[in-house]
C-alpha cells in the first residue's frame, strides 16, 4: 500500500490507495458484510498495484462488535500471488501437454494411413502370386510373406484405432452381418500359423446363436484375430478354440459372448491381479463380450477362473 507507518492509514480508506474500480469492489464487499452480520472469507482478488503490477490476495472480512453493536469491520488478507502463478504454470503446461498429445495423435493416424497404402498393395500382390503355379518352395516363400504382411497390416490398424480413441473419433459401424462367416473369416486368416505350429482351430456356435446380427463386423473380426492371434503364439500343443454363445439378457440389451480357449501356458498366479496393466500375453483362456446395443470386450485369463474375468472398457 505504500505507507510507512500504520499512523499513515488512519483517517484513510481504500480510495486512498487503490485505483477507483478496485477500491469500490472492496467498499461493496465492506457494505455487505456490515448489511448482513455474516462474515466473508477467503476472497481471492487480483489488486492492480501502483508500479502497475497484479498482486493476488486471499481476503476474510469479518463484522466488529462493540458493547454488542456493529460498527465496522475487519478484514485480513494475505498475499496469494506466488499460488496464483503457479497454478498459471500449470494450466500453461497442462495445456501443451494436451496439444503435444493431439499433435502426435494425428501424427500417428497420418502416419498409419500413408504407410497402409502400400501394404495393402503388397498384399494384394501376393494373393495374386499366390494364385499362379508356384514351386513347393516359392509357395512357402509367399505364404509367410502374405502372413508377415498381415500381420503387419493389423499393427498399422491397431495404431491407427489407438490414434482415434484419443482424438474422440473412433466409429462403430451398425451394419447387418453374417455372424458365422465373420468368425470364420477370422480363423481363415490365422490357420496357416496355426498349422505350422501342429495346433486344431475349432469353432463352436451355439445353437441359439443368430445368424445375422448388426454391428460393426471388421471390429469384431480384429478383436478376434487379436485374441486368436495371442492364443496360437503362446500354445506349443494342443488347440485353440472360438467359441460363441448368447448371455443371459439384461438391461442394457442382449450379449453374445465369445470365448477363445486355448491349451498354452497360462498365466503365473503372482503375475495376475485386478488393475488393469499392459498385457503380457501368456493366458489360456479370452472373453470378448459383444453386448448388441452397447460393444463391450472383457478378458479373463485362467488358470484360475476366480477373479471373474477382468472389464476391458467399453
Amino acid at each position: 500500500m505504500g505507507v510507512n507507518s500504520p499512523d499513515d492509514l488512519i483517517g484513510k480508506t481504500d480510495f486512498d490507495f487503490y485505483p477507483k474500480k478496485w477500491a469500490t469492489k472492496f467498499y461493496e464487499d465492506e457494505q455487505a458484510v456490515l448489511k448482513s452480520g455474516k462474515p466473508a472469507l477467503n476472497l481471492v482478488e487480483v489488486v492492480r498495484q501502483k508500479d502497475g503490477s497484479d498482486r493476488w490476495t486471499s481476503t476474510s472480512k469479518v463484522p466488529f462488535l462493540k458493547d454488542g453493536k456493529l460498527v465496522g469491520t475487519i478484514g485480513i488478507g494475505c498475499d496469494v500471488s506466488a499460488l496464483k502463478q503457479t497454478e498459471a504454470g500449470l494450466k500453461r503446461a497442462t495445456h501443451a501437454a494436451k496439444a503435444a498429445n493431439r499433435a502426435k495423435s494425428v501424427f500417428l493416424a497420418n502416419m498409419s494411413h500413408e504407410i497402409r497404402t502400400p501394404m495393402n498393395g503388397v498384399i494384394g500382390m501376393t494373393d495374386l502370386a499366390l494364385d499362379t503355379d508356384l514351386t513347393a518352395e516359392q509357395r512357402e516363400y509367399m505364404e509367410t510373406v502374405k502372413v508377415s504382411a498381415d500381420s503387419l497390416l493389423n499393427v498399422i490398424n491397431d495404431i491407427l484405432d489407438f490414434s482415434k480413441i484419443e482424438v474422440g473419433k473412433i466409429d462403430l459401424e451398425a451394419i447387418d452381418f453374417d455372424l458365422r462367416e465373420c468368425m470364420e473369416s477370422a480363423l481363415k486368416t490365422v490357420a496357416l500359423r496355426a498349422d505350422e505350429g501342429g495346433l486344431e482351430l475349432l469353432l463352436d456356435v451355439a445353437s441359439d446363436v443368430p445368424e445375422t446380427v448388426r454391428g460393426d463386423s471388421a471390429r469384431l473380426r480384429q478383436i478376434l484375430l487379436n485374441l486368436l492371434g495371442n492364443a496360437i503364439k503362446f500354445t506349443h500343443e494342443g488347440e485353440v478354440t472360438l467359441k460363441v454363445e448368447v448371455a443371459p439378457a439384461s438391461a442394457e440389451g442382449q450379449t453374445l459372448h465369445f470365448t477363445v480357449s486355448d491349451t498354452g501356458i497360462g498365466i503365473a498366479p503372482e503375475k495376475k491381479g485386478p488393475d488393469l496393466r499392459p498385457v503380457h500375453p501368456g493366458g489360456c483362456i479370452h472373453h470378448a463380450a459383444v453386448r448388441w446395443d452397447r460393444p463391450r470386450i472383457g478378458d479373463q485369463r485362467p488358470p484360475g477362473d476366480d477373479d471373474g474375468g477382468q472389464d476391458l472398457g467399453e
